[in-house]
């Protein structure tokens, strides 16, 4: 959800957010707002239609208010393609490698670390700069929730860092990406992020090891965001 929270802050979209407990049963959550059962979902009052995934939220959200603060998609067709492209390696690229980083025992902690620096090498290798296509998009509002969390978690738990001489200009995006407002504002406090990961953890490496996970784990949330402008609102 955070993903959507950041685009409706660049975008200086009014909205509200509400709790939603998700825990236990989900079936009125499935059958009423995302069939998926997942976060975040945006509820388009005028039609009644429901969008979820964060990207196509996301997307929705800059087609939907295209005079509201910066344009995070640019015009011409093949620079589209390759924000979404960018998307992509978030999710198939650098997301499959940092989450095993999660389930990794401390034998196996070197390693992933290895193929996470492999997974940034195509980062290192073709961002434009200052961010990943020049301007800031949404190919960075989608990364900035699994940088975060790269950059804490292996620093807290696995005191590691990367290198300065091999990922320059994947420093400079990150650092780019952190002063930006939106970061800032939708940054879990380091107690609640650390919780995280602890939760995380457990729930990976018990389902690694073919576990159902916790029956004391915290319980799951979600936040239902509302944006609106005249004539329109979103839930």
């Amino acid at each position: 959800a955070r993903r959507t929270w950041i685009c409706l802050e660049e975008k200086g979209i009014s909205y509200t957010t509400t709790p939603v407990d998700l825990s236990g049963d989900r079936t009125w959550y499935r059958q009423n707002i995302n069939p998926l059962g997942k976060v975040p979902a945006i509820r388009h009052a005028a039609s009644g239609a429901v969008i979820y995934e964060s990207e196509i939220v996301n997307e929705f959200l800059e087609q939907q208010f295209p005079d509201s603060g910066a344009s995070l998609m640019p015009a011409d067709p093949v620079a589209c393609a390759r924000v979404r492209l960018w998307n992509v390696h978030h999710t198939n690229t650098l997301g499959k490698a940092l989450f095993p980083l999660l389930s990794a025992s401390d034998g196996d902690t070197a390693s992933k670390l290895e193929e996470l620096e492999a997974a940034l090498e195509y980062y290192e290798a073709n961002i434009t700069g200052p961010y990943l296509c020049g301007e800031f998009s949404l190919a960075d509002v989608n990364a900035m929730p699994i940088v975060d969390n790269l950059v804490f978690w292996t620093k807290e738990f696995m005191g590691y860092a990367l290198p300065v001489d091999r990922f320059p200009k994947v420093l400079q995006w990150i650092a780019a990406l952190q002063q930006r407002p939106s970061f800032v504002l939708t940054q879990q406090p380091e107690a609640a992020r650390r919780e995280a990961y602890h939760r995380l953890r457990d729930m990976m490496q018990k389902r690694a090891a073919g576990s159902p996970p916790s029956a004391d784990a915290p319980p799951e949330t979600c936040k239902q965001l509302w944006a609106e402008r005249t004539g329109e609102s979103f839930q």
